[in-house]
């Protein structure tokens, strides 16, 4: 997770913070509820010993505050931004992703591309399974104006068909994509099936399911199509008959 990997980055050489830096950190986290009074107790975190928790301070106001008041939650960033440019950069993420407000991915500074795609992404899972290809191009067309992406954008539409097309039951159906209206949405159509299929076969052959040869299981299946022969042949070759690739399945029947 994106916020994860930032606190990585800023407790790195950052030594265990003092007790009282800790203590105000908890302070805060019960008073969410009240947000002033939690950003109160957040200030008295000394940023310049303990930055992480003066970051994830701020961040925990931002994520219980962005669905409902994305204006205090954004309080919280503007607080950061002094302190840390980076830290605040995720904190305006945090409240695109808890508001939806594409608005908010303009501050997220190094962040600004994967906030805008993840508020698309978010926006397609919410989408009906079954949206045909024609679906995609009406509700992808609001969506992606919505997190602040370019019509225009290749990686922006070939994100959208690839949650629809993941969410879909088998057979893959790929020559779908021949009913989009123009050739840049059949293309993107086409790559988005293309990389499900890729994550199908990954997903069966650490299962052990045998795809070597034959036909292939039902989870993996998909409509005849040129282009995913290729792919099923070169992968075939590659990795499928493969038993150094075949890795177990994940413990506790995890999906």
């Amino acid at each position: 997770m994106l916020t994860l990997w930032t606190l990585g980055l800023l407790t790195a050489c950052e030594p265990p913070p003092p007790p009282d830096d800790r203590g105000a950190h908890a302070e805060a986290l019960a008073l969410l509820a009240t947000p002033t009074e939690a950003l109160a107790a957040c200030r008295t975190i000394d940023s310049t010993r303990a930055p992480s928790l003066a970051a994830d301070c701020r961040w925990a106001i931002a994520e219980a505050l962005a669905p409902d008041d994305p204006a205090g939650a954004g309080a919280a960033c503007a607080d950061l931004t002094a302190l840390n440019s980076l830290a605040a950069e995720e904190c305006w993420f945090i409240v695109a992703e808890g508001s939806g407000d594409g608005a908010a991915c303009d501050k997220a500074g190094r962040f600004e591309q994967d906030c805008r795609m993840h508020l698309l992404t978010r926006a397609a899972l919410r989408w009906p399974r079954d949206l045909s290809v024609t679906g995609v191009a009406v509700k992808g067309l609001d969506a992606i104006n919505a997190a602040g992406l370019s019509s225009d954008d290749q990686d922006a539409w070939m994100a959208a068909y690839r949650v629809t097309a993941a969410r879909q039951p088998p057979p893959l159906d790929r020559p779908a994509c021949l009913v989009a209206l123009t050739r840049g949405l059949r293309e993107a159509c086409q790559a988005a099936a293309e990389g499900v299929f890729h994550d199908r076969l990954n997903r069966a052959r650490d299962r052990g399911m045998d795809l070597c040869e034959g036909e292939l299981p039902d989870q993996v299946a998909y409509v005849p199509d040129a282009a995913l022969d290729r792919i099923l042949a070169e992968r075939r070759a590659a990795d499928l008959c493969d038993p150094d690739a075949v890795r177990p399945p994940p413990p506790n029947g995890a999906p």
